[in-house]
C-alpha cells in the first residue's frame, strides 16, 4: 500500500526517497510485523489506519489523507527504529 501511494503521487522526490529507504523500511517491517501479526486488535487498527488514508485519497480530501498518514507513520515508524542496530531511540516528524 505504501509503495502504491508513493507511485500515485508521481513525485520524483518521493520515488527517490522510497528507493533510498526501502532497505530500512523492509527491515523495520520485518522487525515489527511478527509481534503484531497475531494480535487481532493491532491488525484491525492498522487496517483502519490504511483504509482511512485510502478513502481520504479516493475522496480528494488531501489534508485528511495527510493527517491520516502522519498518524499512521508516527505510530509505526518509531517502533521499528528503536532497534539498537539503527542507533535511534525515537523518531519525530517535522512540520
Amino acid at each position: 500500500m505504501h509503495r502504491s501511494i508513493v507511485i500515485a503521487t508521481h513525485s520524483p522526490v518521493l520515488l527517490e526517497m522510497l528507493s533510498n529507504v526501502a532497505y530500512h523500511y523492509f527491515r523495520s517491517r520485518d522487525l515489527t510485523l511478527p509481534q503484531n501479526v497475531g494480535i487481532k486488535m493491532k491488525r484491525q487498527q492498522v487496517y483502519r489506519e490504511h483504509l482511512g488514508t485510502v478513502e481520504a485519497i479516493r475522496d480528494g480530501q488531501h489534508e485528511l489523507a495527510r493527517v491520516q498518514s502522519r498518524i499512521h507513520l508516527e505510530k509505526s515508524v518509531p517502533k521499528g527504529f528503536r532497534s539498537v542496530e539503527y542507533g535511534y531511540t525515537q523518531c519525530r516528524f517535522r512540520e
